[in-house]
């Protein structure tokens, strides 16, 4: 997580203690230069794991999983 936000002043970082996930309090500094992300693997809430580039397409499972989870959930539009 410190790779990501290296860009920024890290006030406090602290897991959360009731969830999976983490709390940041950050700032922006005066100097703010964007870090380059490609060389770390982000999690993708479309294909549901680690990549390091966003696909063109997602696999035909994922795409089953989304249009059930929309139907579930009445969410027709995209």
């Amino acid at each position: 997580m410190k790779e990501i936000f290296d860009d920024f002043e890290i006030i406090n970082l602290m897991r959360d203690p009731l969830e999976p996930g983490l709390f940041l309090k950050a700032r922006k500094p005066f100097n703010f230069k964007l870090r380059d992300l490609t060389v770390i693997a982000l999690y993708s809430m479309l294909t549901g794991r680690r990549i390091k580039s966003v696909p063109d397409k997602l696999p035909m499972s994922r795409k089953i999983f989304l249009l059930y989870q929309r139907f579930k959930t009445h969410t027709f539009f995209i």
